[in-house]
């Protein structure tokens, strides 16, 4: 799934935090619904439509650049100290670029790809990539 360049400005709307101390944190809370109208005609109860909370930072590591963690109500579940889909160990070149792929990968979540797997081609689209 390719994404357009029509998707930067629209997640940059959600704002960028700039994190200028290095190892340090920033977290960040975006409330997701599990509720899925594809669901309707599945027997699941109506406690599936409870409201997940997403949460992310985004840190430096030694020598490598910015990594970002997303948490599920508070549990850890993606811990990503390098650029996924890139060959090696290379971090993102800033906190920002780090920060856009943290929020893209849970509003993949959002939209229900678990794990949510980033190719090359949308990592050039949100234009993260060095």
């Amino acid at each position: 799934m390719q994404i357009c360049k029509s998707l930067v400005p629209a997640l940059a709307v959600l704002g960028l935090v700039v994190n200028s101390c290095q190892q340090a944190e920033t977290d960040h809370t975006i409330p997701v619904s599990t509720q899925s109208h594809e669901l309707e005609n599945t027997n699941i109860p109506d406690s599936a439509d409870t409201l997940l909370s997403y949460t992310y930072s985004v840190f430096e590591t030694d020598g490598l650049g910015w990594g970002y963690k997303i948490f599920e109500n508070g549990t850890l579940i993606i811990n990503q100290p390098h650029i996924p889909a890139v060959a090696g160990s290379q971090g993102f070149s800033t906190s920002e670029k780090a920060e856009l792929t943290a929020k893209f990968a849970i509003h993949k979540m959002e939209l229900g790809f678990i794990p949510p797997t980033i190719s090359v081609a949308e990592l050039d689209s949100l234009e993260v990539l060095n």
